[in-house]
């Protein structure tokens, strides 16, 4: 079982707070369905027999209603008199969850079963909000040099954070020491007594579409920008190609039933790409899937075409093999190879800026 806790909106657009328990075993679990996994190593997956790791499908799929199961929610606005509301009602929640995970419970056949927490799935500022977290994004700094990270010790002096290497200072700190000082509110619940600090689990949704999918598209475009990819007659800056692109995007998803919900346009503004900066585009999570299924689809088209160098031919090649589902390594592998390698000098400063 995993806790997770988010905001949302009310239908009058006001802020809500959400908390809400996940099953890590899902439905597909029961159906005995084999599968295939999509690693260069495939190997196959499921089968009837419960006891095997391989036959737990993960609770990934079908209706929220069927994955998470609301413990509380209520509007933040309407309890502005209660400031401490959402952390009391965490503490109320988790005892009487690590009450169950330590004395079970009786179903009416007589047994008793164990639940068992395996992380608390929530983003960075929930993190510092409901964890009084003392190392936390939110101390990044240019001048003092402080710990950034809760499950590290990357930001501290002679630990930097920017640090990419296989051999980083930060890998060795990892749970070493726990990120607060006053005790959260899972301190209860039953977990590693050596790692208490990994119950904080990153989550996929913000760590993915929300994060790392959003700077790859931000750079994507500002290379195929470089590459001349939506080069006409007449203006070819920034702005004329980056509304070129945008045009071709909404010619893909009229093709293919689809619609961008939460932008107008690629701007500089929405783009951040501001000089000597690292663009990433502000949009919402489904929004960033349907441009990274544009890109995939207008990098094959670019293959298609003759003059390319062979550097630009693998560029293009890993655009348009980047997995948009739930593997995530067509598309790290790309980024870490584009933004720190280094194919070539004007590929690396391209995706600074244009």
């Amino acid at each position: 079982m995993t806790m997770h806790v988010d905001g949302g909106r009310t239908q009058k657009k006001q802020p809500l707070e959400i908390f809400s328990l996940q099953p890590v075993l899902g439905l597909d679990t029961a159906s005995h369905r084999m599968g295939m996994c999509r690693c260069e190593t495939s190997a196959a997956y499921g089968g009837g027999d419960w006891c095997d790791p391989a036959s737990q499908h993960l609770n990934s799929k079908h209706s929220t209603y069927l994955t998470h199961f609301l413990v509380f929610a209520f509007p933040s606005k309407a309890y502005l008199e209660f400031p401490n509301i959402l952390t009391g009602l965490l503490k109320e929640v988790m005892d009487n969850f690590a009450s169950a995970c330590e004395k079970g419970i009786v179903t009416q056949s007589g047994d008793t079963w164990y639940p068992a927490c395996v992380g608390f799935k929530l983003d960075m500022e929930w993190m510092v909000k409901v964890g009084s977290l003392t190392r936390s994004y939110q101390n990044v700094g240019h001048v003092n040099q402080k710990p950034c990270c809760h499950e590290c010790d990357a930001g501290k002096q002679l630990i930097p954070f920017e640090d990419v290497t296989d051999c980083a200072c930060w890998i060795r700190t990892r749970w070493a020491t726990v990120p607060w000082q006053t005790m959260p509110p899972w301190a209860s619940i039953p977990f590693d007594s050596g790692k208490p600090a990994k119950i904080l689990r990153r989550d996929a949704f913000h760590v993915f579409r929300l994060g790392i999918c959003r700077n790859f598209i931000g750079s994507t475009v500002h290379l195929l920008i470089y590459m001349g990819c939506f080069n006409e007659a007449g203006d070819n800056g920034q702005a004329a190609c980056l509304a070129r692109a945008f045009a071709n995007l909404n010619l893909f998803c009229s093709a293919n039933n689809m619609k961008i919900y939460s932008i107008r346009g690629f701007t500089v503004a929405n783009m951040h790409a501001a000089r000597n900066a690292f663009p990433w585009l502000g949009c919402k999570g489904a929004d960033s899937i349907t441009i990274l299924k544009w890109i995939r689809f207008y990098a094959g088209l670019q293959l298609q075409q003759n003059g390319w160098s062979l550097t630009e031919k693998k560029v293009l090649e890993w655009m348009g093999s980047m997995d948009t589902g739930s593997g995530w390594g067509h598309l790290v592998c790309p980024i870490a190879v584009v933004l720190f390698k280094g194919l070539e000098t004007a590929m690396h400063t391209s995706l600074i800026i244009v």
